[in-house]
């Protein structure tokens, strides 16, 4: 082959399909509105009944619509919970983190020892320190 018919081969370029554009953000962003138009909002069963007028009967006996200061209550303790788990997470959190680092310590103390221990078995072989640990 030679070096003219291979760059023949990349000057064709007839056979190239033009890109297909991508849509705008606009029409997913209208498509996603015209959806949530169109829903039908739906009441849950628990609610359509405590709402009603009727009679309660069954297991309804056992729930109540919550008054403001019933559901500010609640409300209170969910973030007093909320706090109390975040404050024993942030305790948790603290000690591995303290674990880890006593850990590091110990390791590079480890290798440290292990360290000196082969420099002062290198020098009892070349004969600069004695076995009993005092250097020449």
């Amino acid at each position: 082959m030679s070096s003219e018919t291979d760059s023949n081969d990349f000057d064709d370029c007839s056979s190239l399909q033009p890109m297909k554009r991508a849509r705008p953000f606009e029409d997913v962003v209208n498509e996603e509105q015209k959806a949530k138009r169109n829903r039908t909002e739906v009441i849950s069963s628990i609610r359509a009944a405590l709402e009603s007028e009727q009679p309660q009967h069954g297991i309804l006996n056992y729930f109540k619509k919550a008054t403001d200061s019933e559901h500010a209550a609640y409300q209170a303790r969910m973030s007093e919970d909320i706090a109390t788990r975040m404050e024993e997470k942030g305790w948790r959190e603290g000690k591995a983190k303290q674990t880890k680092h006593a850990l590091i310590q110990r390791r590079a103390k480890e290798r440290k020892q292990a360290q000196c221990r082969r420099e002062k078995d290198r020098e009892i072989l070349a004969g600069l320190r004695s076995p009993g640990g005092t250097k020449h």
